[in-house]
């Protein structure tokens, strides 16, 4: 299959059409968190995977609470903790 050219690959059409959206983002990430998640790839694989997993979940979570995103809509940032 991999001397076919693109849009002669299952499922291109569909992707195509869904454009370069972040649903269709997102859907990849999680597509190669399937391929990295192998035994071929042992545990860096697996946690490369987990990562991916994760990222996606923020991202469809709406992000995180950062003290960076809020000092840039003018809200009060969190003081950083005193370090040693």
């Amino acid at each position: 299959m991999d001397d076919l050219e693109p849009d002669q690959k299952p499922g291109y059409a569909l992707a195509a059409g869904r454009g370069a959206g972040w649903d269709a983002a997102l859907r990849e990430i999680e597509h190669q968190a399937e391929h990295w998640d192998t035994p071929e790839h042992g545990e860096t694989g697996h946690l490369i995977a987990e990562a991916l997993r994760a990222a996606v979940s923020i991202a469809r979570g709406g992000g995180l609470d950062c003290v960076h995103r809020q000092s840039a809509q003018g809200e009060m940032p969190v003081p950083a903790p005193d370090l040693p």
